[in-house]
């Protein structure tokens, strides 16, 4: 049987400092992480030398699968907003 119990003053403080810890390391949410920054100005520089940008292309930049399936789809929207940016 499990049995519940209210946390101690000590243990409610120390699960607030690891918390506060572990938030303090996350980027902000409005600013991508460095890799979807990298893979943005990859994904700008191939798009604009070959009319596009796939994943094999970004492969060949030295992106791993596992980066794609995270990173892409925030870094496309970021490509492109940054793209918008520059012709505006």
């Amino acid at each position: 049987m499990i049995e519940i119990r209210e946390l101690t003053a000590e243990e409610r403080a120390r699960m607030a400092r690891s918390h506060r810890r572990m938030i303090d390391a996350m980027p902000p949410r409005d600013q991508p992480s460095e890799g979807v920054v990298r893979m943005a100005a990859s994904m700008i520089d191939i798009a604009a030398a070959s009319g596009g940008c796939t994943p094999a292309d970004l492969i060949e930049a030295g992106f791993t699968p596992d980066d794609i399936a995270r990173d892409s789809e925030a870094a496309r929207e970021f490509a492109n907003r940054k793209a918008e940016r520059k012709v505006a």
